[in-house]
């Protein structure tokens, strides 16, 4: 009996995280956009998020959420409606980050912590405002060079510390340059010999595919991890934005 009901303790969990995740990606113009996610049953660790803020400001969000259960859940639920609030202000990328930081850590009863990382793209000046807490990475690949690079810097995550400060980065984009974030449950995904995905196979598939969509690029990312792991069991989160 007690076994039945945690099983369905985490199936509610499982329900409400599926819930809050976009339905379907927006329609934004001149971008293209792509995402990749598989739930691990019972973790309840990976939330993104796209919202079309303002005519200027498009915010890309993606976590990782420490911990299992109603406590990591309970984060998310604070982190999307914090993040859901403020990104229509004009607070830069950081100071997003600082306040859900605030609002998070002030939760004493609850003693888990979130990877974040927040990208605003501005489709007037078409260029991107980033920030991340935590591990959460964001890599840049550039058309005219045909390479991707790691843009991000580790920072501490959310929810250590009250008082935190992040950093804002800004950069130009443009026409074929591919924004990526990802969970680091994609890339430590391990296959039936032990081994992981790594961020190096990732670089791959989206240089090798750099002159398709996002929506097919990440759907070339599912194919390649799920033939990559084959039927060894995952144990995280995986999602790639």
């Amino acid at each position: 009996m007690f076994a039945n009901f945690a099983q369905l303790f985490k199936s509610k969990n499982r329900d409400i995280q599926k819930k809050i995740l976009p339905k379907k990606l927006p329609n934004i113009p001149t971008i293209s956009v792509g995402n990749y996610y598989s739930l691990c049953q019972g973790v309840c660790g990976d939330y993104f998020d796209i919202i079309p803020a303002r005519k200027d400001r498009i915010s890309f969000i993606i976590a990782d959420v420490a911990g299992k259960g109603i406590n990591s859940l309970l984060i998310m639920l604070m982190l999307r409606a914090i993040a859901r609030l403020v990104v229509n202000s004009k607070q830069s990328a950081s100071t997003i980050l600082e306040w859900i930081n605030r609002g998070i850590s002030k939760e004493t009863s609850v003693d888990h912590f979130a990877s974040i990382a927040l990208i605003n793209y501005d489709s007037v000046e078409k260029k991107i405002q980033y920030s991340t807490a935590g591990t959460t990475p964001i890599y840049l690949y550039k058309a005219n060079t045909n390479a991707i690079t790691k843009i991000s810097k580790h920072s501490e995550p959310i929810g250590v510390e009250n008082n935190l400060s992040y950093e804002d980065s800004e950069m130009d984009v443009e026409c074929g340059d591919i924004i990526i974030t990802f969970t680091d449950g994609l890339v430590e995904t391990i296959n039936e010999s032990g081994n992981a995905y790594t961020v190096e196979r990732l670089k791959d598939v989206v240089t090798k595919n750099s002159n398709q969509s996002g929506k097919d690029i990440a759907k070339l990312i599912n194919t390649d991890i799920n033939k990559f792991m084959g039927s060894a069991k995952q144990h995280d989160d995986k999602t790639v934005l």
